[in-house]
C-alpha cells in the first residue's frame, strides 16, 4: 500500500499537467491590415509615429511599427487595435516586439475597458510576448497606454505598437 502510495503521489507531483497550446490566431499588424481597424489610423499621428524601412524596424512586423512621440509621458496617449473575433471566449492576448525603440518599462494593454496586463518593453524578449487572459465576445478593442510610469526618474520611455494576436 506504501508502494502504491508513493508511486501515485510521485505521478502527481512529478509529472507536470499538459495543457494544449492555442492552435488558432487571429492578428491584427499596427498598419491595419487583413480586416482590422487601428487608431490613430493615420500614419502621420502626432503622438504615435509611423516608423517604416529604418535601422529600427529591420526586425518589426512588416518592417513597421508605431512608438510614442513623447518622452517622459505625463499625459496618456492610446493606441488601438480593433479585431473581430471568433465569437464568446477567453482569449490569450500577445503582442509582437522586436526594437529598440521600445522601452516603456509598464506599457499597459486593456480590452474594452478592463486591464489585461502590462510587460516591461525595455527588457521583453524579442518576438511573441504573453500579456494576460481576456474575454471577448464579437470585436475586441485593444488598447496601449503609452503612460511613463516612471514620471520622475531620468529615464524616458517610448511605448512601441506593432502586431497583437488573440489566441483561442
Amino acid at each position: 500500500m506504501k508502494a502504491l502510495f508513493f508511486t501515485c503521489a510521485v505521478t502527481t507531483c512529478i509529472v507536470p499537467t499538459v495543457f494544449a497550446a492555442p492552435t488558432n490566431f487571429i492578428y491584427c499588424d499596427n498598419d491595419a491590415a487583413s480586416g482590422c481597424t487601428t487608431s490613430p489610423s493615420n500614419m502621420s499621428s502626432m503622438d504615435w509615429v509611423y516608423k517604416s524601412n529604418t535601422g529600427y524596424t529591420v526586425n518589426s512586423w512588416a518592417n513597421d511599427h508605431r512608438v510614442s512621440d513623447r518622452v517622459r509621458n505625463t499625459t496618456r496617449t492610446d493606441y488601438e487595435w480593433s479585431v473581430p473575433t471568433d465569437g464568446a471566449k477567453w482569449y490569450d492576448l500577445q503582442v509582437y516586439l522586436y526594437s529598440s525603440e521600445f522601452d516603456n518599462r509598464k506599457a499597459q494593454y486593456w480590452q474594452s475597458g478592463d486591464y489585461v496586463g502590462s510587460i516591461d518593453q525595455y527588457l521583453a524578449p524579442a518576438g511573441w510576448n504573453y500579456v494576460g487572459t481576456t474575454w471577448d465576445y464579437g470585436t475586441a478593442t485593444v488598447t496601449l497606454s503609452s503612460l511613463d510610469y516612471y514620471p520622475n526618474s531620468t529615464f524616458s520611455s517610448r511605448t512601441g505598437a506593432d502586431r497583437i494576436r488573440l489566441a483561442y
